[in-house]
């Protein structure tokens, strides 16, 4: 159970970033007094808890658990991406510019 708490908080960190660049709705990023991003936290409190009051076998909630750690990794990952799509004048200038071409492909 601790690693899910300490999951809550670096699961909603990690998509602070796409709610402000517009990939996910900004209601999301609201944040309490203290700074955190109390709607984000109760999705992913929901997501685990869920699966828990339904009875879900642990290995379906240790998989669930697994899914939104890649999804948060997916997210910046794409954003990577798009890096010379959307900076194209930064990205030649770039040391990884004659490394990958535009577009993110090799061939």
């Amino acid at each position: 159970m601790t690693t899910a708490n300490s999951s809550y908080v670096w699961y909603t960190n990690a998509l602070t970033e796409p709610v402000k660049d517009g990939w996910l709705p900004s209601f999301l990023s609201k944040k309490n007094s203290r700074g955190a991003s109390y709607r984000l936290m109760i999705c992913f409190y929901l997501m685990g808890l869920i699966p828990v009051l339904l009875g879900a076998d642990l290995a379906i909630v240790s998989k669930l658990a697994i899914g939104q750690s890649i999804l948060c990794t997916c997210i910046p990952m794409a954003g990577i991406l798009q890096l010379p799509v959307r900076y194209k004048e930064e990205w030649q200038r770039s040391g990884l510019a004659g490394a990958i071409p535009p577009g993110g492909s090799e061939s």
